[in-house]
């Protein structure tokens, strides 16, 4: 979840990804794959890379760095993630010694839906209609500055909303039931949004965001109550999603309503030499 994430387009994208090891002889260091999702959204390959065997990665930094370094330029990717538990301190050692720089933490959320109890909120919360769209999309498009790619100081902002413009639009165009966009607001005035899918019995957090005039106002307390209402009285027992332990906007919201944290990690980023879509060393968009 993300206000102003996190992630499910890495998880869609992983899924038609073909992850292959950094080296066919050395399957322990770990594998590699492009993530088409988003290298369509930017116009340039980006890649992630699966940690393997920490104790044996050490004693091949060298020479899992260059594989690392030859697949990328092989592929024309110039920004590779990944992603180790934020306690596991070996690896956070070894991804600064694969040129890796860590760019967030994040941590897991879990909420018991059928528990739930509270008053229908002040403020009408409803799905989504075609009327909507477009101020769904202004509001995903300027309002994140959390997650990865925002979170990133070589990657260009600009980029990173256009990744989520383009999540949030695909959610709306969505025809599958399963796939539901909750605003706040009146028609021609909606205030946030908050996206999600329905899977089996639980109910997986996208992003939310609401305009920067109803932030510190009690727009998002009433989608957040209206979205869980919903989901309760369809039956949902389940609401999982994934926040920036920055976005403490968020993390006070969600504790207020009693979700539980769990999975804390760490996000790293490797940029390619010389990668001529991301920021120098040093600049900031």
């Amino acid at each position: 979840m993300s206000s102003g994430s996190v992630s499910a387009i890495p998880s869609m994208a992983m899924a038609e990804a073909s992850a292959q090891p950094v080296d066919a002889r050395h399957p322990e260091w770990g594998r590699v794959y492009v993530l088409p999702w988003d290298a369509e959204i930017f116009g340039f390959p980006v890649g992630a890379y699966q940690p393997g065997e920490a104790t044996v990665v050490r004693g091949a930094l060298a020479a899992l760095g260059e594989r690392l370094r030859e697949w990328a330029l092989a592929h024309r990717v110039e920004l590779v993630s990944s992603v180790v538990p934020a306690d596991d301190r070996l690896w956070r050692a070894l991804m600064p010694a694969l040129r890796f720089v860590c760019v967030e933490q994040t941590l897991d959320l879990t909420f018991r839906v059928q528990a739930y109890q509270a008053a229908p909120p002040s403020r009408p919360v409803r799905l989504a209609t075609p009327d909507d769209h477009s101020q769904i999309e202004e509001i995903a498009g300027h309002t994140f500055r959390h997650g990865r790619y925002s979170a990133d100081p070589r990657f260009p902002l600009e980029l990173a909303d256009r990744r989520y413009r383009h999540w949030v639009r695909s959610a709306c165009a969505s025809t599958n039931p399963a796939d539901r966009v909750y605003v706040v607001g009146k028609p021609g005035n909606v205030k946030g949004f908050f996206q999600l899918r329905i899977v089996e019995d639980r109910a997986e957090v996208g992003i939310m965001g609401v305009t920067e005039s109803a932030k510190g106002s009690s727009a998002a307390f009433d989608l957040m109550t209206g979205m869980q209402l919903d989901l309760k009285a369809l039956g949902i027992r389940w609401l999982t999603a994934k926040i920036s332990a920055g976005n403490t906007r968020v993390v006070n919201l969600v504790s207020h309503f009693g979700y539980r944290f769990r999975d804390a990690q760490a996000t790293f980023h490797w940029h390619a030499p010389g990668a001529p879509h991301l920021l120098p060393p040093g600049g900031v968009s």
